[in-house]
């Protein structure tokens, strides 16, 4: 092997690290062809850095790189907000840097995609918009999201092709109609991306939301002889219009904090909460109407039938009966619903995290 020559996004971009893009390229020649990885990191965030002493300041750093990444998730990739895609467009200006620069040093140079998680979304989105990849590898990958490719590229479908897409992509999302639709129309095929996830990772829970698909190939992996309780098919639980009403309470969130972001972790940390405490004054005074009991109800069971808290749902909507009698104050909320509250199970979640992850992934065998 010749030598590697690395490019950094947080050393090529500037605003890279804070917009939370973090993307590393590899350019290097073995047996006589030249190759280029492009990894792009997932939604990440670490306590553990040794370079910084003072917690606070590893915490202020772990909760600013969090949020960023998140923002992303929810506004842009979840709802399809174009206002704070900041992620896709260095994405786009990196994988473009590096494209320019290897094919002046070889224009052979087979370029590979690599992404887990965020970085998957990135290494489909990317396909579709510029086909910089000659092939690509996803693990768990978050899904693209149709209103994105539509703002950047208009010119990929006609105005029929799109109505179509938006309809196949309303529900059912993993629809292989939709892959199908825009190779016969576009005359782009997409077989060279191969994704992998765990049959119920924790990404899997985009997929119930409108507008969101994958390219490429799909396969599905799991545990053998091993129950895996988790449930990632959150439209088994909630409606059309619950789901509309889930998407936004995450988007009102991102607003709400969007304030807030350029100041430190801590600061942000108490805006999380304050928002949190008042989305619960907000239950409590729609919690009379039928359609706010049942979506509470229906989400309190989907975390339970996850495992992700131990509480039922029936116990739930008692605590909410028995809290209805008293003033509303955030206080009373937090009292009336400590039963399910501190019902979490932390084994679960931090289950569902650690299979997530890459070093989850030697657990799993293909079906």
């Amino acid at each position: 092997m010749d030598n590697v020559l690395i490019y950094d996004a947080r050393t090529i971009l500037p605003n890279a690290e804070k917009t939370g893009f973090s993307a590393v390229a590899y350019y290097f020649t073995f047996k006589q062809q030249s190759m280029t990885f492009i990894s792009y990191k997932g939604t990440e965030g670490t306590m553990d850095d040794p370079r910084i002493k003072s917690f606070r300041q590893r915490l202020d750093n772990y909760v600013r790189e969090s949020y960023q990444d998140w923002k992303y998730n929810i506004d842009a990739m979840l709802i399809g907000h174009t206002d704070n895609d900041e992620q896709l467009q260095l994405a786009r200006r990196f994988t473009r840097y590096v494209v320019r620069h290897v094919k002046k040093i070889e224009a052979t140079t087979r370029i590979y995609g690599l992404g887990h998680s965020l970085g998957g979304h990135f290494v489909q989105t990317l396909q579709l918009l510029d086909q910089p990849f000659n092939a690509g590898y996803t693990l768990n990958a978050a899904p693209v999201q149709l209103k994105q490719i539509k703002h950047y590229r208009p010119d990929l479908c006609d105005d029929a092709t799109w109505q179509v897409l938006f309809e196949l992509t309303k529900q059912n999302t993993q629809d292989e109609k939709i892959e199908q639709l825009l190779q016969v129309k576009t005359g782009l095929h997409y077989a060279e991306i191969n994704n992998e996830w765990f049959i119920k990772d924790l990404t899997r829970i985009y997929f119930g939301f409108p507008y969101t698909f994958y390219i490429g190939t799909a396969n599905y992996l799991n545990a053998r002889n091993w129950t895996y309780p988790f449930v990632a098919d959150i439209r088994e639980y909630l409606k059309d219009d619950e789901m509309q009403a889930y998407s936004q309470f995450w988007g009102n969130l991102i607003h709400y904090l969007k304030r807030v972001e350029n100041r430190n972790g801590t600061i942000i940390l108490a805006s999380l909460v304050t928002y949190g405490l008042q989305a619960l004054r907000e239950v409590y005074g729609a919690i009379k109407t039928p359609e706010a009991k049942r979506l509470f109800s229906a989400y309190a069971r989907y975390l339970s039938d996850a495992k992700i808290f131990k509480d039922t749902p029936v116990a739930v909507q008692e605590n909410f009966q028995r809290e209805l009698s008293r003033p509303q104050t955030a206080l009373r909320v937090l009292q009336g619903e400590w039963p399910f509250l501190s019902s979490v199970n932390n084994e679960m979640v931090e289950t569902v995290i650690y299979f997530h992850t890459i070093e989850g992934a030697r657990y799993f065998k293909s079906v």
